[in-house]
């Protein structure tokens, strides 16, 4: 049973990379995965299910790729922002089919989604942060924790909603999470991690210039 759903999920994942959102219909998943559309149904659900399964692994792997992180706290929120971002552009077809379906809540609230899961990545990194003296917070560690994660939502939805990412939009959607992760954690670094801020900002900046001008031209 465990390894039908996981063939389902697998099969769900490739046609969502593979194509538009309208790829992932019941009946290509069954021919894909190899089983019945009732065993798909009985097994993970109905579309909607299958797309929630497949995001709840989307977080499931982002969590094995966080516990590997061993850099100093600060480092580590630029780090886990760095690779949501990758779990994110990585999987366009699960991106554009979640706001498509109007799933968006879903991606930004359930337990298992991978933005929850940044969330709780960010939580200890920032905690630990404060008590390294790398942040000084002056106000709860939470709206801390909740402002990082509102930039990198609404930078989500705006990379998602373009019709077809292409690498330019990769690259910006990641300098700008990168960007807002920095000016939010300048405003609370002590002096001596600042430095290393400001420069992690002015790479961003330097590569949104650099995307932005290659795209007028």
């Amino acid at each position: 049973m465990a390894e039908r759903r996981m063939r389902i999920l697998d099969a769900a994942t490739d046609l969502l990379g593979a194509g538009a959102v309208e790829s992932l219909t019941m009946r290509a998943l069954s021919e894909s995965a190899g089983v019945s559309v009732p065993t798909i149904y009985n097994l993970v659900g109905g579309r909607d299910d299958v797309l929630v399964a497949v995001l709840e692994q989307l977080g499931t792997v982002f969590d094995a790729e966080i516990a590997t992180l061993t850099v100093d706290p600060v480092d580590r929120c630029f780090d886990i922002a760095a690779h949501f971002v990758t779990a994110i552009t990585g999987r366009m077809g699960l991106a554009r089919s979640i706001l498509a379906e109007g799933l968006g809540p879903v991606f930004a609230q359930a337990n298992a989604s991978p933005l929850h899961r940044y969330r709780v990545a960010l939580g200890p990194a920032v905690l630990d942060a404060a008590d390294q003296r790398e942040i000084e917070l002056v106000t709860s560690p939470d709206l801390l924790v909740d402002q990082l994660v509102a930039l990198t939502t609404i930078r989500f939805f705006q990379w998602a909603r373009v019709d077809s990412p292409g690498d330019d939009d990769d690259a910006i959607f990641r300098a700008q999470v990168a960007h807002g992760v920095g000016l939010t954690l300048a405003a609370v670094a002590t002096d001596r991690v600042r430095p290393g801020v400001l420069q992690r900002i002015t790479e961003s900046e330097r590569t949104l210039t650099n995307q932005r001008e290659g795209t007028l031209r």
